[in-house]
């Protein structure tokens, strides 16, 4: 077993077992609430839309993300503390 035990690899099949069934369980609510009909034509025209790059501006949706920039345009001394860049973000 490679130096782990039986219940690792049990606890690891029960969280993606579990992991399977919410995802199972969420989608099927979705679907059950808003209807075939709304996945074939309102969805399925904003996916296209956001393919071809139609969709408007994705930051709009980001709560935080003028908080994030605010603290990439902070002065480098008070970067120090967190040196890693935490988003894929560029000004």
């Amino acid at each position: 077993m490679n130096g782990r035990s039986a219940f690792y690899y049990l606890s690891s099949l029960l969280v993606g077992l579990i992991f399977f069934l919410l995802a199972i369980f969420t989608t099927d609510s979705y679907i059950l609430v808003r209807g075939l009909g709304y996945l074939d034509t309102y969805q399925l025209e904003r996916h296209i839309n956001i393919i071809e790059g139609k969709a408007g501006n994705p930051w709009q949706y980001r709560v935080l993300s003028i908080y994030r920039r605010r603290a990439d345009q902070a002065p480098s001394s008070a970067r120090r503390a967190f040196p890693a860049r935490t988003s894929f973000y560029r000004s």
